[in-house]
């Protein structure tokens, strides 16, 4: 009985969280601010990054002030280097998109 509670808590929690996931991939795929899969080292498999550009208004700054630039933020999501997705972290990416300062 007890592996009947915890496959309906498991169901559950699957079923409320679905919608926040099909927006994540949403936003994830058919945002226009975001590259995805930029290669960066000689394993074309594994060496691949995302970039989050930062808002019109912040490249725009720059360009007319040349002392003034975009934020620039590396993240590196956990996964021990071995297991994990680049777009698990795009919530975060997105929240710093939209909050953003100069």
């Amino acid at each position: 009985l007890g592996w009947i509670w915890n496959l309906s808590r498991l169901l559950a929690f699957v079923v409320l969280l679905i919608p926040a996931w099909i927006q994540m991939v949403g936003y994830y795929f058919t945002n226009s601010r975001i590259i995805r899969d930029v290669r960066y080292g000689d394993k074309a498999r594994r060496n691949r990054l995302d970039i989050y550009l930062p808002t019109d208004q912040h490249i725009h700054d720059a360009y007319r002030d040349p002392r003034r630039r975009c934020p620039v933020l590396v993240f590196i999501p956990g996964g021990a280097w071995i297991i994990g997705y680049k777009a698990w972290s795009a919530l975060m990416g997105k929240m710093l998109m939209k909050f953003s300062r100069n």
